[in-house]
């Protein structure tokens, strides 16, 4: 671990509570493993595999790209997802849990309210076949209630 200076001591300290030292056979592994490569060589598959996963959901998501924004980085294991105004995230969570698709709104993450209208996608522990179902599931709630709504596909008001 690297750390600042001034938190040295103070994980020096939780390190030893926690379990002390790590055993020598784990150390010499770590040390052979990225000594090896291997740990770039897994980060870069790693990579790949994540960004075929992300490609999976924003493509699934050109149905609603008039009411729905894919935000974010283009790594990691998450997107954010802005919904026009007059979709709300709240109910296409909702919605998705009746059927059995788990979704994050943004409103855990905002302190000030209002928050902003949207989801968080958490793609990195699924298969293709449950990022598609998913995200068909997300899909058919927003075109649901853009339709409520009596919105059209011209584009998004944020």
């Amino acid at each position: 671990m690297v750390v600042p200076r001034v938190m040295r001591d103070p994980m020096i300290a939780l390190k030893t509570m926690a379990d002390y030292h790590t055993s020598w056979p784990v150390q010499r592994v770590l040390a052979e493993f990225l000594l090896a490569g291997d740990l770039e060589r897994h980060l870069r598959r790693m990579r790949r595999v994540y960004a075929r996963k992300r490609a999976v959901l924003v493509r699934a998501l050109e149905p609603v790209r008039a009411w729905a924004r894919v935000g974010g980085l283009e790594a990691g294991f998450h997107v954010h997802v802005d919904l026009d105004p007059a979709v709300s995230a709240v109910a296409v969570a909702q919605q998705a849990a009746a059927r059995g698709v788990l979704i994050q709104t943004l409103v855990p993450f905002y302190a000030a309210l209002p928050p902003q209208n949207g989801l968080v996608l958490g793609y990195g522990g699924l298969d293709p076949d449950q990022l598609v179902r998913g995200m068909q599931v997300m899909v058919d709630g927003i075109q649901s209630l853009a339709a409520h709504a009596g919105m059209h596909s011209e584009g998004m008001s944020l």
